[in-house]
């Protein structure tokens, strides 16, 4: 039988798994600029397209870090006016924020989807090397939809 538990446990896992794809991705980025550079310097020939190359992984690694900062609560949050409200309103107001970001990531990783789906049917491709778009657009997505997945898990760890 499937617990609640076991399903966090299995997000939590998923959320370092993929904080480590963004960092693989990152360094992947920084040595195609690398060899890009040493290439523009050396032989006057860098690599096409590098800074298309680079958009595309740099929104895939800031989409990869996003559940491990939803997990870890790592948002920031504006405590001005709450600094001073009782403890029991402090927590009514968190849950509350934080239910109202897991919806909207919901909603996010919802239409990014569709997006994502139409962008493949569509054949849409960058404009310099031809990538395909649509699969950055379903790993971010993804990335969303695990983000709306720790938001969940951690309302369900303060429900507890």
């Amino acid at each position: 039988m499937i617990t609640l538990s076991f399903i966090n446990s299995l997000v939590k896992r998923s959320c370092h798994f993929l904080a480590l794809v963004g960092g693989s991705i990152l360094m992947l980025g920084a040595t195609i600029v690398l060899v890009s550079v040493i290439g523009r310097v050396t032989l006057n020939n860098p690599i096409a397209g590098d800074f298309e190359i680079m958009e595309i992984l740099a929104a895939m690694a800031v989409f990869s870090f996003l559940p491990l900062l939803m997990l870890r609560q790592g948002n920031v949050a504006v405590k001005i006016v709450t600094d001073k409200l009782p403890l029991a309103y402090k927590i009514i107001l968190d849950k509350l924020a934080l239910g109202i970001l897991a919806g909207l990531l919901a909603i996010l990783a919802g239409y990014g989807a569709v997006g994502a789906y139409e962008a493949m049917l569509y054949q849409e491709q960058s404009q310099i090397l031809g990538l395909p778009i649509w699969v950055a657009m379903a790993y971010g997505s993804l990335c969303l939809g695990l983000s709306f997945l720790a938001s969940i898990a951690n309302w369900t760890a303060q429900q507890e």
